[in-house]
């Protein structure tokens, strides 16, 4: 198309003549505009694939930095999770060291409750004695009572033998006198008469024996009513020391269980305040005791057949291992050296240990006190 049919003047000089021969350079100017536009559009489609390079870069990265993230927060979780664990596993094993505590205080609970009930059993025991020799010392003391009427009746009996005997005789010696009178007037019957007076010697001879025997009877009777006066008051000498014996053990008894409940009483309230003051004291002076960032060593003790079993677990173990005590001590020793004040030693009392309570706290004290970071 021509400059005229544009509507504009070629000014050049010989446009006209160079209208009329052909030239290469539009053809040239035109190639180098593909060439242009071809490398333009090359371009535009590189940056467009850069940028989509960028974004999936980016996101790349993102997914990178989340997965990191999530990594990061899965092993925080995880370290919080394991130092939640070993915070459980000492908690239990305060709890089952509370729980020895509590099944010894039972049983020594018990076997006071059984000696209170020996004693008891003892006390009622001797009570009972007590009465069944009281009931005996009154039976007794019946039995002499009617012993004693029975000896006083005889006693009566014997005074009123022993006063016919001396109205007996008096009556005999009036009789004899009146016979040595008849025997003086009357000689003729002097033979008579002397044989009959010698038979009533005899007889008054009889009757004074007789009658000296009543006296030592007498006299026996007399000491024997002492004799069992005496005893009579012994036996309630006895029975009244008994009594008082009986009311003294009571009053013992009775002060040994107030003085039993009282101590008791005294007992759970100091450790109810001693568990508070500790709760407090731990609160105000010294940081939670915690198992983060530190070398967790797991010990475990135990006791099977009389013996006692000592295992340690160390960080990147998978079992127990079984050892003595020096050997223990040995092994602590040298992760102490090591670690210092990153050692935390973990005690671990099974649920069927075969300890008692004394065992389990005198070894976890031991070893929390001389290895442990936040005990030192």
């Amino acid at each position: 198309m021509s400059a005229h049919a544009q509507g504009f003047v070629d000014l050049r000089v010989d446009a006209l003549h160079r209208m009329d021969e052909d030239s290469v350079w539009p053809s040239f100017t035109d190639i180098m505009t593909v060439v242009v536009m071809i490398f333009l559009m090359v371009l535009i489609a590189i940056l467009i694939r850069n940028v989509e390079l960028v974004k999936e870069l980016r996101a790349t990265m993102e997914a990178e930095r989340a997965a990191a993230e999530i990594a990061q927060a899965t092993a925080e979780q995880k370290a919080n999770l394991a130092v939640r664990l070993v915070a459980l596993e000492e908690q239990l094993s305060q709890l089952r060291l509370l729980l020895l505590q509590e099944q010894e205080q039972h049983e020594t609970t018990k076997l006071n409750l059984v000696a209170r009930a020996t004693e008891l059993r003892r006390i009622e025991n001797e009570r009972d004695l007590v009465r069944r020799q009281r009931e005996a010392l009154q039976r007794e003391k019946q039995a002499l009572v009617a012993e004693r009427a029975e000896l006083q009746g005889e006693l009566s009996q014997a005074q009123k033998t022993t006063s016919k005997l001396v109205s007996n005789k008096a009556k005999l010696e009036t009789k004899l006198a009146g016979v040595s009178d008849e025997l003086a007037g009357a000689r003729q019957t002097n033979l008579a008469l002397t044989s009959e007076r010698s038979a009533l010697e005899q007889r008054v001879t009889a009757l004074t024996d007789n009658l000296a025997e009543t006296e030592e009877s007498k006299q026996a009777l007399t000491a024997q009513k002492s004799t069992l006066e005496q005893r009579l008051m012994a036996l309630a000498d006895d029975l009244q020391a008994l009594r008082q014996l009986f009311t003294v053990k009571e009053s013992e008894l009775e002060t040994v269980q107030r003085s039993r409940q009282s101590e008791q009483r005294v007992f759970v309230e100091l450790k109810g305040e001693y568990a508070d003051l500790k709760q407090k004291y731990d609160r105000l002076v010294r940081p939670a005791r915690t198992a983060l960032g530190k070398h967790i060593v797991d010990i475990r003790y135990s006791k099977q057949n009389g013996q006692f079993l000592i295992q340690l677990r160390e960080p990147g173990e998978t079992a127990y291992r079984e050892m003595s005590r020096s050997a223990l001590h040995d092994r602590l020793r040298d992760l102490k050296d090591q670690f210092g004040k990153k050692l935390y030693t973990k005690i671990v009392i099974p649920e069927q240990s075969g300890l008692s309570y004394s065992e389990a706290w005198s070894f976890t004290n031991d070893l929390l006190y001389r290895y442990d970071y936040y005990y030192r």
